[in-house]
């Protein structure tokens, strides 16, 4: 069956075997060409040994097997934007895992991200915020947004995500420099 090729893959991975691994997901889709679970894992083994063509291709195959599965449109756009001539097509990979896959924070962030590198600041700031209502206590979102909010030269704005973030991880003395920063350049008066 292919559950346990898959299964069986997922131990050869954890025992670091890599080409046992792939064999084991190969078999699994060959057993049953519709399962998306080992076309997933494969495309993870193969991403992190560099073959990323090869990933790309079984996750579009998964999109078109699985086209509202959230994860799978994630995953995608994670890999595509390790490309930055791929980059906005990434982010309609990570478009479309934001709606499917609603409550997972990290999908909102790294949109964020995405739109930060695209130059798409106002939509990166909606992204963050999203993750941010989904894992208010997450110092990494905190931080992307203070840091955005910060280049724009918003700094009151940031000001609330670093106070949070210092409670967050008390004592960082980063933190506490950007914090300070942010303080005296939100209370200076505009030119």
């Amino acid at each position: 069956r292919a559950e346990s090729h898959l299964s069986l893959g997922i131990l050869a991975e954890n025992q670091n075997l890599p080409a046992e691994a792939e064999k084991h997901y190969r078999d699994a889709i060959i057993r049953d060409e519709l399962f998306v679970p080992a076309r997933m894992n494969l495309a993870t083994l193969l991403s992190g040994q560099g073959r990323a063509a090869e990933a790309e291709q079984l996750l579009r195959e998964a999109v078109r097997i699985q086209p509202t599965w959230g994860q799978i449109h994630y995953s995608l756009g994670l890999l595509l934007a390790e490309n930055r001539e791929k980059l906005p097509e990434a982010i309609r990979s990570l478009e479309r895992a934001a709606g499917y896959w609603q409550e997972n924070p990290r999908v909102n962030y790294n949109l964020g991200i995405a739109y930060w590198q695209s130059n798409r600041l106002d939509d990166a700031l909606r992204s963050f915020d999203q993750s941010i209502r989904l894992q208010p206590d997450n110092p990494e979102f905190r931080q992307r947004i203070s840091e955005l909010y910060a280049q724009q030269g918003r700094w009151a704005e940031a000001l609330p995500h670093l106070k949070r973030l210092n409670e967050l991880v008390p004592g960082n003395p980063q933190i506490n420099a950007f914090l300070d920063e942010a303080q005296q350049r939100a209370l200076a008066p505009k030119n």
